[in-house]
């Protein structure tokens, strides 16, 4: 390929790896602290008709963006109540969860453009710097701040220690609750933004399939990036390369059917939760329920 086309590669793969990071970078709070947040899926979803709607009516991709941290809250408070205060499978609630957001969503949407009528479209945010997105700068910015809150900070070594070990933490004098619901609202915030990206910065208009498994991808890249910001970031943005990929294999190679340059993102996020890539070490009380002086078996 020539120098041009990997360029173009690494940008695009910038832009499209923004949601894919945005959401993981939620939820690498979330899994540091012990709460797998399955449902990043029906988050992406809820923010993303949530932002449709707001930006489509206030004809403001900002106030679109910022309507959605309420409903990520709701949302949060919904999902602790299962994964935190009742010890509920965080994976069985997560996929509920994101079944009870498709409905939600798509109920939504047809009431706010109802069968029959012209489809809503907004205007997506189009200005660049350097061929890249602005929306992208503040976002890398994010990355790099939530890897100095996560690592060098009180709080990001309180959500380490109770997804390390609950019981010392408690001992200590944490609240293990409270900074477990602390780090699954970041979770539900990430995953909400991640949908309002999509709507307001590149896609412009809302169908039931635009996620396209990029919560799932978000769990994988946390994953991939051993629960480290830093790392996650550039394996969201290594996703978004081998999903801009994809368009060049297709020039390069015709004969190949397109769904296997389709499958490449996914292959790659399987293969990254796979341990191919050497030993992993999870939060030792990832999925295990907590509360006030025990465990939840």
């Amino acid at each position: 390929m020539h120098n041009g086309v990997i360029l173009t590669i690494i940008l695009t793969g910038l832009r499209l790896g923004v949601p894919v990071m945005l959401a993981a970078m939620g939820e690498v709070f979330g899994e540091s602290a012990g709460v797998l947040n399955v449902g990043l899926e029906g988050m992406l979803l809820l923010g993303g008709i949530t932002s449709f709607m707001v930006a489509a009516s206030t004809h403001s991709a900002l106030l679109g963006t910022l309507a959605v941290i309420p409903v990520a809250l709701l949302a949060a408070e919904l999902l602790g109540v299962y994964y935190i205060r009742l010890g509920a499978s965080q994976i069985v609630t997560g996929i509920v969860f994101n079944l009870l957001s498709l409905g939600v969503a798509s109920y939504a949407y047809r009431l706010y453009c109802p069968p029959g009528t012209l489809a809503a479209r907004i205007q997506t945010v189009e200005t660049t710097l350097w061929g890249i997105p602005l929306p992208v700068f503040p976002v890398i910015a994010l990355c790099v701040i939530m890897h100095l809150v996560l690592m060098h900070s009180r709080f990001g070594m309180a959500v380490r220690a109770v997804g390390e070990a609950p019981a010392a933490a408690e001992a200590a004098g944490l609240d293990v609750t409270r900074v477990r619901m602390a780090a699954l609202r970041l979770s539900c915030i990430g995953g909400a933004l991640a949908g309002a990206y999509l709507i307001v910065c590149q896609i412009g208009l809302f169908r039931d399939s635009i996620v396209q498994g990029q919560g799932f991808s978000a769990l994988a890249v946390v994953i991939f990036g051993r629960w480290r910001p830093l790392a996650v970031g550039c394996a969201a943005v290594l996703l978004g390369c081998l999903d801009a990929l994809q368009f060049s294999l297709q020039a390069y190679v015709p004969g190949l059917p397109p769904q296997v340059f389709l499958a490449l993102p996914y292959l790659a996020a399987a293969l990254a939760t796979s341990g191919l890539f050497g030993r992993m070490h999870q939060p030792a009380a990832l999925t295990i329920p907590w509360m006030a002086g025990r465990r939840v078996q």
